[in-house]
């Protein structure tokens, strides 16, 4: 009988503690849910278009850059490799 009264009271307090630990991580998401500070919708939007922008800076650029110089280059090796 003491053995069972032990095994209930410890598991009275495994509940409890559980029960103030679900009560904390509560009051923790309120308190994430009225944080006002933060980063807003329209900055992440500019900096994904700024992002997109220069990338395609950066393409166009290297594009350019194979177009001109690579591309000749590696055409004229090959040519003169199968002509011998």
């Amino acid at each position: 009988m003491k053995g069972l009264m032990k095994k209930a009271k410890s598991m009275v307090f495994a509940i409890g503690y559980k029960l103030l630990q679900t009560r904390e991580n509560i009051h923790e998401g309120k308190a994430v849910l009225l944080n006002n500070s933060g980063e807003g919708f329209i900055d992440t939007v500019i900096k994904i278009i700024i992002a997109i922008v220069i990338g395609g800076i950066l393409l166009a650029g290297l594009i350019l850059l194979m177009n001109d110089t690579v591309f000749p280059t590696l055409e004229q090796k090959v040519t003169d490799f199968f002509n011998m």
